[in-house]
């Protein structure tokens, strides 16, 4: 029996089979890559749209929808901070800070102009709302430009790579949107993990400017134990490089502990709780440097606490249940991290990150639940909460 590789005999079939697999061959990939950018397409338009969004929840917050207001805060979409130069790297903190400074300045002036005579914590909500709207926008124009750059170079690998890249791309930007409309409205993010738990062993808040720090000296353990944060309730992270410098002359601090949120990889459970050393803390780097080489020229012992979430979908949108009820469990650990010092001396403990929402003493703790079960109806943390109520209070 003659062997038939194509069709059943039928000269007809083998034709067409042999037209649609030349078809497949010469136009199969182009069709994937048309599937492909449209579908970049489409998620393109997703985020210009959650980027309008951003304004609209902006504009909504100042009260005014003019088209002077609207062009100006179009204009500040664009606004960009240029690093400094680091071919010769001596001295680039200091060049860096002061262009961050800058920019902070930048950030205060046109969020003053958008609510003139607002006070200071409206002030800095309205910042940090801008900081996560300018970030949707970046987002916006970054995946536009490889989507330009695909369609006219037809550099179908790069279509492929964004494409992989989108899924978290989309996250981030649902996220921040998320974020404008929690820093607006002072509520609580996962980020103020850290200065939560600070306050919550605050009883005598005084306040350090204009470093924007608030601190509170307390007895715990035997030891003289200063809880610092960044000056709430209003979104603000301070300058704990500066603050603790300034501490440091003021007091013989004998360790340092530091309480900040953490990203975790996939798998970590969100709310658990981790220690090592060294100095937590995120950001373009300056504060960390600054404080390293205080601490390093002092020989201050440095101990860590994380609280760790998903860098995408929990450090700035409102805090989750499993991040709040991590609270007792931080707490333990910078009891134990305080024991680490010999009786009698003083220990620094800094709540670092965003303190949105969370004020300067124990009862900003009870305060921010209430607001996170109003935007959060089953907002329900761990049984551990009451036990975290009654030990703060």
């Amino acid at each position: 029996m003659e062997a038939q590789f194509f069709g059943q005999g039928d000269w007809l079939s083998t034709l067409l089979w042999f037209i649609i697999f030349l078809i497949f061959i010469l136009f199969g990939p182009r069709l994937m890559v048309g599937q492909t950018v449209w579908r970049l397409e489409r998620d393109l338009q997703d985020i210009e749209a959650m980027a309008e969004s951003t304004r609209k929840i902006i504009l909504k917050r100042v009260g005014k929808r003019d088209r002077e207001t609207r062009a100006a805060l179009e204009r500040f979409m664009d606004f960009f901070v240029v690093p400094p130069v680091n071919l010769d790297p001596y001295g680039i903190v200091k060049k860096l800070d002061h262009v961050l400074r800058n920019s902070e300045e930048r950030f205060a002036e046109f969020s003053s102009r958008l609510l003139p005579g607002a006070g200071t914590v409206e002030i800095r909500n309205m910042k940090s709302a801008l900081s996560s709207a300018l970030l949707v926008h970046g987002i916006a124009k970054t995946v536009r430009h490889f989507l330009q750059l695909i369609k006219k170079y037809k550099i179908f690998q790069l279509a492929f790579l964004l494409q992989m890249q989108l899924p978290i791309i989309k996250k981030l930007a649902s996220s921040s949107v998320k974020a404008t409309e929690s820093f607006l409205s002072g509520m609580p993010v996962g980020d103020s993990i850290g200065p939560m738990v600070a306050a919550s062993f605050m009883r005598n808040p005084r306040k350090s400017e204009p470093e924007e720090f608030a601190y509170s000296v307390e007895k715990l353990e035997g030891r003289r134990v200063i809880f610092a944060k960044a000056d709430g309730p209003g979104a603000c992270v301070g300058k704990p490089g500066k603050f603790i410098e300034k501490i440091c002359k003021r007091y013989r601090i004998s360790r340092l502990v530091t309480v900040d949120a953490a990203g975790k990889l996939e798998g970590e459970r969100t709310g658990s709780v981790a220690e090592g050393v060294g100095i937590a803390m995120g950001g373009p780097g300056v504060d960390r440097y600054e404080i390293e080489e205080t601490v390093s020229r002092l020989g201050i012992p440095v101990d860590a606490i994380v609280i760790k979430q998903d860098p995408q979908e929990d450090v700035i949108v409102p805090m989750k249940p499993e991040i709040y009820s991590a609270l007792e469990d931080a707490r333990e650990a910078v009891i134990e991290a305080v024991k680490r010092a010999p009786e009698g001396s003083t220990v620094l403990v800094l709540g670092v990150g965003n303190t949105s929402g969370i004020g300067n003493d124990s009862s900003s703790v009870d305060l921010a639940l209430k607001k996170l079960k109003r935007v959060r109806p089953r907002f329900s943390p761990s049984s551990g909460r009451k036990r975290i109520l009654r030990r703060i209070r």
